[in-house]
């Protein structure tokens, strides 16, 4: 490298490095122009003429070859930076506020009143549950605001049945009119709490029917929040049939205590039954039906008085039936049955009792076919 080359640069670093001394300790002024904007920093107490370096001399590049240049150990100075300057404002006659000078807090507005709505309902009632055609009654219509806002717009309507004509009205507060069957009151409001009474007077037809009459009354209102669980109420009369009168005869046949009576029959009934079956069975004995039935029998036109038997049976007898018993023998053998033997003797002697009869040709037969085997 050429000496000239060397001294030039070595000039330039002792340069800068002085350069560098006098602006951290010199008091100098340095103004920087860039763009039609100044920035200055005062560097001390002196107020020095501001200086313009000269624009830096322009060195035509050589073609030498690049040398290493050992770097120079320049110690480190704490430049302090330069602060920017505040933007800059048009000037609008705008008074700038002093900081220390507190800003008043904006109020916050009002919170809104809460609407507190109303609670209105309506009770019906009768002043009778039961009324005959022709009768007068009334109806009463009890409406109460039990909510905590006012009730605007109140309306109270009624259609009273066909069957009643409408009489009286009588109203506690506002107008009650009635068109046709239809009473309308007009209350208008009702504060919180406030309480009135309708009352609707009317007579039943004479010539209605028997049955029940339903009518119904209905509250409305206007105000938003009301509920309408409780705005209606309905009552019921029942119509009931008129008595008729009976005429009652000055004096009544005396009869007697069925009570007494019946306490009668239950206590002496089995001497009653006692008495009735003596009464029968002396009008059955009195006609013969227990007396002892004999027959005394004939044998050939002669009693047979002989035979003990026939002692016996023409004892006490009460009928004579003459018989031949060598003839019923002879039929009995010519295939004649004995009842067809009791039947041919009974015919032929119809005031003998059959039963008896029956035994007496039994018995003259065995005795008869007795002796014949003899």
């Amino acid at each position: 490298m050429k000496p000239s080359r060397l001294i030039w640069l070595a000039s330039i670093a002792a340069t800068l490095l002085l350069l560098a001394v006098v602006a951290t300790f010199s008091p100098i002024r340095l103004q920087i122009t860039f763009d039609n904007q100044t920035t200055t920093a005062n560097a001390g107490a002196l107020n020095l003429p501001t200086t313009t370096p000269p624009p830096p001399t322009a060195v035509p590049p050589t073609d030498v070859p690049a040398t290493p240049v050992p770097p120079t150990s320049i110690p480190a100075t704490d430049v302090p930076a330069t602060p920017e300057p505040p933007p800059e404002h048009h000037d609008r006659n705008t008074p700038t506020p002093d900081a220390a000078t507190p800003i008043p807090a904006t109020p916050e507005p009002p919170p809104l009143p809460l609407i507190q709505p109303p609670q209105i309902s309506i009770v019906k009632r009768a002043s009778v549950a039961e009324a005959l055609p022709g009768d007068r009654f009334s109806y009463s219509l009890v409406v109460t605001n039990n909510g905590q806002g006012v009730a605007r717009d109140v309306v109270i309507s009624d259609v009273v049945p066909a069957v009643l004509k409408v009489v009286d009205l009588r109203s506690t507060k506002g107008d009650i009119v009635l068109n046709g069957q239809r009473v309308t009151v007009y209350p208008r409001t009702l504060d919180p709490g406030e309480s009135q009474t309708y009352t609707i007077v009317v007579q039943i037809d004479a010539n209605a029917a028997p049955g029940s009459i339903a009518n119904t009354a209905i509250i409305t209102t206007t105000t938003i929040g009301d509920d309408t669980g409780d705005n209606t109420s309905t009552t019921t009369v029942q119509i009931t049939r008129p008595l008729t009168t009976q005429t009652i005869p000055p004096r009544l046949p005396k009869t007697a205590d069925p009570t007494i009576l019946d306490t009668t029959l239950l206590a002496y009934w089995p001497l009653l039954v006692l008495a009735l079956g003596l009464l029968a069975f002396g009008v059955a004995a009195r006609h013969g039906a227990f007396r002892q039935q004999t027959l005394a029998v004939t044998v050939g036109g002669m009693p047979l008085t002989a035979d003990a038997i026939a002692r016996r049976e023409l004892a006490g007898c009460a009928t004579q039936i003459p018989l031949d018993p060598h003839d019923l023998v002879q039929r009995w053998r010519a295939g004649s049955t004995t009842g067809e033997l009791v039947r041919w003797v009974a015919q032929h002697n119809p005031q003998a009792d059959h039963l008896a009869v029956s035994i007496a040709v039994q018995k003259v037969l065995q005795r008869t076919l007795n002796r014949t085997n003899d």
